[in-house]
């Protein structure tokens, strides 16, 4: 082997060697708090937390859900997270469409005025939130723990859809025009469909951090209203010496969340790479051309096969770029397709179909013939 290859080799095995050890502490806590949940107080403590359980005790689950009233606490943390990521979802992608593709007198300061809710801690204003909430007459219902949770995402996910809709090739928007379409057509015949990964995300994030809100709902609630955290805070009074019901408890709280990320890490995870991902799509989309003229779009054939025929500048670029990156990130490349300029981008009949452009169209699409 030589030199090159012995240093390939040492780099892959000191990575490999890195992910486990993280991989490891990662884990470990959460299958000590499993194994804990399981065991009897005695073999507890003769045992330890990671050794297996002689009997398997899955009373402390029953002790647990009953002993807390969690099927009442479970429902209202329902409730709360869907309300919240149902209207916080939709809000943060408007604004961050209009923070990212727009442009309006005051936007630099109006952003900075939301993204101070980021900056500010809960504990910082949670006692003008309870005057408020007394003086709206919503204290103590789903409302007051609600809005507050709403305004607190709502920073965060403008931030969040602005950054990606930064990303999206401003072409699209401009074919998308030219073709008649009004910005509420742009936003969601154009753009959400290809927003999904960073949506999915930021819903993955709103739903962990909204089911794990424990200050905010232990003093805007009493009652059957509190959440499953505050649920397990209280259970701490009654079982404080039972370690295993503690830590049944805890499984319970945790296992949601664990669920909805295993659910969606592959969009997750796609998310958070979505910027490099895009600038390969925006250079699909802005025609890559080669030197013979011809305009290469590396895709699986299956996907062109799948692929609708679409009839304006802007669902053409945009079939282009959706090509490219579903094909790009969900399955290996195949195939690679010559599609001649005229036959994607001038209204030819081709792989990607279409009708004939309008020469407005044609003004739009013959910018991507300069890029090299």
């Amino acid at each position: 082997m030589t030199s090159r290859n012995w240093r390939s080799l040492g780099q892959n095995a000191l990575v490999y060697f890195l992910l486990t050890a993280f991989l490891l502490a990662a884990i470990m806590p959460l299958v000590g708090i499993l194994l804990t949940s399981l065991k009897t107080p005695a073999e507890l403590r003769s045992a330890g937390p990671f050794a297996l359980p002689e009997t398997w005790r899955w009373e402390n689950y029953v002790d647990a859900w009953e002993g807390a009233r969690f099927n009442v606490h479970f429902q209202s943390s329902v409730i709360v997270v869907v309300l919240v990521v149902a209207v916080a979802v939709p809000l943060s992608t408007m604004a961050g469409y209009a923070f990212g593709m727009m442009r309006f007198p005051g936007e630099n300061a109006l952003l900075l005025l939301i993204i101070l809710g980021l900056m500010v801690p809960t504990e910082a204003v949670i006692i003008p939130l309870w005057q408020l909430m007394g003086t709206l007459g919503i204290r103590n219902t789903y409302g007051a723990l609600v809005w507050p949770q709403v305004a607190l995402s709502f920073s965060f996910g403008t931030f969040w859809m602005r950054a990606h809709f930064k990303t999206m090739p401003r072409d699209l928007v401009d074919a998308a025009v030219v073709d008649g379409a009004s910005q509420w057509g742009v936003l969601w015949r154009i753009l959400f469909p290809l927003s999904r990964p960073a949506l999915l995300s930021l819903v993955v994030l709103l739903f962990m951090w909204t089911w794990n809100e424990f200050f905010l709902v232990l003093v805007m609630a009493r009652g059957d209203l509190r959440t499953l955290p505050v649920g397990l805070a209280l259970l701490r009074g009654r079982y404080s010496s039972d370690v295993a019901v503690m830590a049944a408890a805890s499984t319970i709280v945790s296992l949601p969340v664990i669920l909805v990320y295993l659910a969606f890490q592959r969009h997750f995870i796609r998310g958070l790479w979505a910027a490099r991902s895009r600038r390969r799509a925006r250079r699909a989309a802005q025609g890559v051309f080669n030197p013979g003229g011809t305009l290469v779009v590396r895709a699986s054939s299956a996907c062109f096969a799948s692929s609708p025929p679409l009839h304006s500048a802007a669902h053409r670029l945009m079939d282009i770029e959706q090509l490219h990156w579903q094909c790009s990130l969900d399955r290996p490349v195949e195939a690679q397709h010559a599609v001649s300029p005229s036959t994607a981008l001038s209204g030819g009949r081709g792989e990607l179909g279409g009708s004939p452009l309008h020469p407005l169209h044609r003004q739009v699409c013959d910018r991507r013939k300069a890029i090299p």
